[in-house]
């Protein structure tokens, strides 16, 4: 995350029978250029600069400077109770940083959240996921929010089991979109505070044990880490695997066929260039095995 500038992104999602796959996803850097981001570039590794006394942000094509008191802190929702297991530890290392979420609160608090995509924009994403112009400018915004009642996926629960979602659906249906007026707010959930933990707590992972296949793919991408990142003192704190489908299925895979498909990820990059092309029909777990003996 950190000395990136897609460390804080924008994204889109696209839901429409005219997609091709019914779904389309976009995403912007909010900050194109990584000189505008609060970091010290000295070093071999960028080092994060806001402290809760002090920080720097660019936005409107200049630089603010800002010295918060505590009770402006508390008012953006920056307290240490506020964040989540691994954000906490890391406060606790160093109790006067300025977290990186913490810092996305303050801006979105005090400048009210500037980071909403334009309509115009918004109809340059619905251009690109249609391929259609006409289609695009000929669509309304009928609806605009930034509360409701958002499903919890971690109880299975479906964002047609929310009134919300819902309405939302008769709202595009029919275009009427006084029936927002309908939905019984006091179920509204989007605020992030109402997620702080919870994913978490539900999931039950925090104290799982991590598989074999979670063991082998972290014990090779964390020497990956160290040699393009961290150096030979560098240190990976190994967590639960999180890829677009279940790590076991993607062991299960022809090596080659992950090679292919995810040849623009740096880590598979690494992997050809230090170990070379996987066998003819190697799965990705063996592969992964003779390349973390090597």
């Amino acid at each position: 995350m950190y000395g990136s500038v897609d460390c804080f992104v924008r994204y889109f999602t696209l839901y429409g029978n005219c997609l091709e796959h019914g779904w389309f996803v976009k995403s912007d850097a909010l900050w194109e250029n990584k000189a505008e981001l609060p970091f010290d570039y000295a070093p071999d590794i960028p080092r994060w600069l806001p402290t809760r006394q002090h920080f720097r942000y660019f936005w409107a094509s200049k630089w603010w400077e800002v010295s918060p008191t505590p009770q402006q802190l508390y008012e953006a929702g920056i307290d240490p109770d506020l964040l989540d297991e691994v954000d906490r530890e890391e406060w606790q290392e160093n109790p006067d940083t300025l977290l990186p979420v913490e810092w996305l609160r303050y801006l979105c608090h005090h400048l009210d959240h500037p980071f909403f995509a334009s309509e115009a924009r918004l109809r340059e994403v619905v251009r690109e996921a249609v391929g259609d112009p006409e289609i695009a400018s000929s669509l309304q915004i009928v609806l605009q929010t930034r509360e409701w009642e958002h499903p919890d996926y971690v109880a299975d629960e479906l964002p047609s089991d929310t009134e919300s979602f819902r309405v939302i659906a008769e709202i595009i249906a029919t275009g009427d979109a006084s029936l927002w007026a309908c939905v019984d707010r006091t179920r509204f959930n989007s605020h992030w505070r109402y997620w702080v933990e919870k994913e978490r707590a539900q999931s039950g992972e925090v104290d799982a044990p991590l598989s074999e296949d979670e063991q082998l793919f972290w014990q090779v991408y964390a020497r990956y880490l160290q040699e393009t990142v961290g150096g030979s003192e560098g240190t990976v704190i190994l967590t639960r695997a999180e890829t677009t489908q279940p790590l076991e299925l993607l062991m299960e895979l022809p090596a080659r066929v992950v090679v292919r498909e995810g040849w623009a990820d740096e880590f598979v990059q690494w992997l050809v260039a230090c170990f070379g092309e996987p066998a003819e029909g190697e799965l990705l777990r063996d592969w992964l095995r003779r390349c973390s003996e090597r």
